[in-house]
């Protein structure tokens, strides 16, 4: 999750709704006369995966991935990485093994996502991100995805920990065998990831963890006034892994995840 805005000290604050901020998820409340700043810098704090060749480089977002990738994970023997999906998205949990490190370093990433307690497991192919990059640089890694939308169970913080913990016996940091599911998770080597090719109003017509057959309609853009503008159909047989749920949604935003099954 990321924070969307700063905000100075609230007086009598109030809610300042615009279109553009409507279909980008973000509400600016504001004391009167003086609206809540977005820095122009880094207007969503993005932090930027592999940072630049120094620690000044390029600001603060780029000193927190510079400060992740030479203080901690250039000694760390293995990286997980824990999402909760951003508030605009839900998501199924599974778990992102790296797919383009060295084979050694694949190959060991993989084998431990195999004994998470996630359904389906998933071969990624990006470059970005620090999971990737910490694969990039040699350590095995893992992203593992439960919960969404900001909020959270006792049941999924007790699901991480038994992701955490079997983790740990399979790389021999805990004693122990991994307590291993009856169900084998399923892999998928093929996601397709779907962006908004216009501003308007998202309505999905899938849920996550949901199957979907190949041709299946899955949602459609409108605008305000009810008019369709853009609909969205399964490319393969997949299964929703995570999606944006807010209404509101901008031209080259994310709204769906995919991954391809047989």
């Amino acid at each position: 999750m990321h924070a969307q805005a700063g905000w100075h000290r609230p007086h009598r604050s109030a809610f300042l709704p615009d279109s553009r901020s409507f279909l980008s998820g973000q509400w600016q409340a504001a004391p009167p006369a003086a609206v809540l700043f977005r820095s122009a810098e880094y207007p969503s704090f993005p932090v930027s995966f592999p940072p630049g060749s120094s620690r000044s480089d390029r600001g603060v977002p780029n000193k927190t991935a510079f400060s992740i990738t030479k203080d901690f994970q250039s000694i760390a023997d293995f990286y997980i990485d824990l999402h909760g999906g951003d508030v605009n998205e839900l998501v199924m949990p599974y778990v992102y093994y790296p797919g383009i490190a060295e084979e050694a370093v694949s190959n060991q990433a993989r084998e431990c996502a195999y004994v998470t307690g996630c359904e389906y497991v998933v071969r990624s192919i990006a470059t970005g991100g620090a999971f990737n990059s910490a694969a990039a640089n040699g350590v095995p890694s893992l992203l593992i995805e439960r919960g969404g939308s900001g909020l959270w169970s006792k049941e999924e913080v007790q699901a991480y920990k038994f992701d955490v913990l079997n983790i740990l016996k399979k790389l021999d940091v805990l004693p122990g065998e991994p307590m291993l599911s009856n169900q084998q998770p399923k892999e998928i080597t093929t996601a397709f990831y779907i962006d908004s090719e216009v501003d308007g109003c998202w309505y999905p017509a899938v849920k996550v963890g949901q199957t979907v057959s190949k041709g299946e309609y899955i949602g459609v853009i409108k605008d305000f006034f009810g008019k369709t503008l853009k609909e969205y159909y399964a490319p393969e047989n997949v299964v929703v892994l995570y999606m944006t749920v807010t209404l509101g949604i901008e031209s080259g935003t994310s709204l769906i995840a995919l991954g391809q099954i047989d």
